[in-house]
């Protein structure tokens, strides 16, 4: 069994819910991008603009209040960070 203090608790859960949202992301982007952690969000590299899944990644980085910005470097890439507000 293992005990956890309060504050050890806390930052676990954060960092639960940080892979876990991570891990989502992973799932929605499947092949078409590659999701990395990002300064607190996400930067997804999009692989095939075709197939890659806009509406839903847009709408799911808005229900976790992200702000989003959208950059052509090499390829598409889609940065977001959770909202200052």
């Amino acid at each position: 069994m293992i005990r956890l203090t309060a504050a050890e608790a806390e930052g676990s859960t954060r960092m639960v819910e940080l892979s876990s949202c991570e891990m989502e992301l992973k799932a929605i982007v499947a092949d078409t991008g590659i999701v990395d952690s990002f300064v607190g969000g996400y930067q997804i590299r999009v692989l095939d603009g075709k197939r890659f899944p806009w509406g839903v990644v847009f709408h799911y980085l808005r229900d976790q209040v992200h702000e989003v910005w959208v950059t052509k470097e090499d390829m598409l890439v889609i940065k977001s960070k959770p909202s200052a507000v």
